[in-house]
């Protein structure tokens, strides 16, 4: 969705002007001015190849419209899943451009990042429709803490046991509850353990009571994983914690899902209080990186933020916010402007003089890449009096405003 500039050549002419003059005394955030020879090796056949790892939860969502992106901007998007700690320690370590995750950053992960809520899940708790299941409708918080922090005990917990009790019908009465794990990577298995109260140590205890990694119920790397794990005849008396896509939207076969303390897990109880809600997550690296705003694979990785955040390029009326609903869980809703807007090129929250003298410096040079730098501001490859446009057409608005190590603000 961007604005080609439409305002009269004399101003254009006139505000150049005075932003040649400024550019003199302008510095950018490591900005420099770099030969057509240097700008077009950030191509490859006109796409920017940037590496995004991390979450499996937000990989249903983002893997299947990997394409749809491409489309856009290049068919060069390297997706890695591997787990929301994974994704974000190889962020931190300089591997990855940007980390998908399932969980909020901690508040020594976010160090150095912006972070940038996309959607929302919830945990559903999810057992076989096996007719040995039946009378196991409910669930509450207190009876999932008591399975997942049995640890040595688990062994020999039944599900009459807990409190209250849980019963069969036909009645199973030494049948014992057996939880299903996510691997130690996932940012699910930390997130859920923290909401049913139960730490990451205790929870191991109580897998290598079952048997742990050599074991007959090793950690699940999925969500779809989790929910496979209990299906059928197979699954019975196993119990996991899915997606929403993978326990209620589509669900594998054999399954059935849980109402948790009474409430059905649903797109519409995230916001009417269901007890295991979850929020999706986006970080990238912060402005210390030097210069940023001229370093492609970040600049690309803006463009995976927004695009996810509802802001096709393309105008075809399908973007991130279609395509999450699509995969069963619950977008933000859109904000009045990209969470990274092209007109602020220095990121510096406003959109005036220093935006066009970022893109002078930049002036003339041109590759086979759409928006490869910030200065290419209406991102056709080439920097010139157009991309001036763009900041002249959001003269004095408000730009990028988010804060480095922090969750970036919603709808901006």
């Amino acid at each position: 969705m961007k604005r080609l500039f439409v305002g009269s050549t004399l101003m254009a002419a006139g505000l150049l002007a005075a932003a040649v003059f400024a550019s003199f005394a302008f510095t950018s955030h490591g900005g420099r001015f770099e030969p057509a020879a240097d700008a077009s090796a950030f191509c490859n056949s006109g796409s920017i190849a940037f590496d995004v790892e991390g979450s499996t939860t937000v990989g249903e969502i983002v893997q299947p419209h990997e394409t749809d992106f491409e489309s856009e901007w290049g068919p060069d998007l390297q997706l890695t899943l591997n787990g929301s700690g994974a994704g974000i320690a190889s962020l931190t370590a300089g591997t990855a451009d940007a980390a998908n995750s399932s969980r909020a950053l901690t508040a020594g992960e976010i160090v150095g990042k912006y972070a940038f809520s996309i959607a929302f899940d919830e945990f559903v708790i999810v057992v076989s429709n096996d007719a040995q299941m039946n009378g196991l409708n409910d669930i509450t918080v207190s009876q999932l803490s008591q399975i997942w922090g049995a640890g040595a005990g688990i062994t020999s917990l039944e599900w009459d046991a807990l409190s209250p009790a849980i019963t069969f019908s036909p009645g199973r009465p030494t049948a014992k509850p057996i939880p299903r794990m996510r691997i130690t990577a996932s940012g699910s298995r930390g997130d859920f353990n923290g909401q049913i109260s139960v730490s990451n140590t205790t929870e191991n205890n109580t897998y290598t009571a079952l048997g742990g990694d050599g074991g007959p119920y090793p950690r699940n790397t999925t969500a779809l994983q989790q929910a496979q794990s209990v299906a059928g005849s197979a699954g019975v008396d196993q119990i996991a914690y899915t997606s929403l896509k993978d326990g209620i939207d589509a669900p594998p076969a054999g399954i059935r899902a849980l109402t948790v303390n009474g409430i059905t897990p649903s797109q519409a109880s995230v916001f009417t209080g269901y007890p295991l809600p979850r929020e999706l997550f986006i970080a990238s690296r912060d402005l210390s990186l030097d210069p940023r705003v001229d370093n492609s694979e970040m600049v690309r990785v803006d463009d995976y933020i927004n695009f996810w955040r509802g802001w096709d390029r393309d105008g075809s009326g399908l973007d991130g916010i279609d395509y999450i609903a699509a995969e069963g869980m619950v977008p933000r809703p859109q904000g009045a402007a990209p969470p990274i807007p092209d007109w602020d090129v220095t990121m510096t929250s406003g959109t005036g003089l220093g935006d066009i003298g970022a893109i002078i410096q930049k002036w003339g040079l041109d590759t086979a890449c759409n928006g490869w730098i910030r200065a290419d501001a209406n991102n056709n490859s080439d920097i010139g009096l157009t991309d001036i446009g763009i900041v002249i057409n959001h003269w004095g608005q408000p730009g990028f405003t988010c804060v480095s190590g922090a969750v970036c603000p919603n709808n901006p």
